[in-house]
């Protein structure tokens, strides 16, 4: 087995705030599973904002954890802060404008297709409210003629999609490919308690 071949097995832990967080859903089951490392899920799936009942990738690990899969050589602390914080090029802007108005377009036909389901679910109320509306107006009774169709065409249309009111998708795994390298972890600041972990551990 070659040097590359077990880098490339190994989990990628990517150091923010001095300590290892996991962002690949099947490296967290690993961890769990494998390694029995548990970590703590501090993201949030809710658009409500974070709840401790209600938790998601990314993982944080503890500097411990961090320090004793990496010492393993279980996993690879890296860091990404140059290739993350550099200025985009021209053509991955453009890229990146193109996912974005695909996930745009995406969602307009979703929530399209949703009102009118939900129209031809109660279209028999939509019909007796326009007619109720039609005879307000002074319609003749005679002269009211709807079609529940037309009325499905007419919604689908005139369907507007508000981008102030679009969800944006923020994966978390970053979507593009981009450099790393492999750091060091941080030193630990109780060697003690370091020791311990790791004989509870093994």
């Amino acid at each position: 087995m070659t040097a590359t071949s077990e880098t490339d097995e190994k989990i990628t832990l990517t150091l923010l705030n001095g300590t290892g967080y996991v962002f690949n859903v099947n490296d967290y089951i690993t961890l769990r599973r494998k390694h029995r490392v548990v970590g703590a899920l501090v993201g949030t799936c809710s658009i409500r904002g974070w709840s401790a009942n209600d938790c998601t990738l990314p993982l944080e690990l503890t500097p411990h954890e961090t320090r004793f899969l990496v010492e393993r050589g279980i996993a690879q602390l890296v860091s990404k802060q140059e290739s993350l914080l550099r200025v985009p090029e021209a053509s991955e802007l453009v890229q990146y404008h193109e996912q974005l108005e695909a996930g745009f377009t995406a969602q307009a036909e979703t929530l399209k297709a949703l009102k009118l389901r939900e129209t031809e679910r109660n279209i028999s109320n939509v019909l007796a409210g326009k007619r109720k509306k039609l005879l307000r107006e002074g319609v003749a009774e005679a002269d009211i003629k709807l079609d529940a169709a037309q009325i499905l065409q007419e919604i689908a249309d005139n369907f507007v999609f508000d981008r102030r009111n679009a969800q944006l998708e923020i994966a978390c795994a970053h979507p593009q490919p981009h450099a790393n390298k492999t750091v060091e972890p941080p030193s630990i600041e109780n060697p003690l308690k370091y020791q311990v972990f790791s004989e509870f551990w093994t």
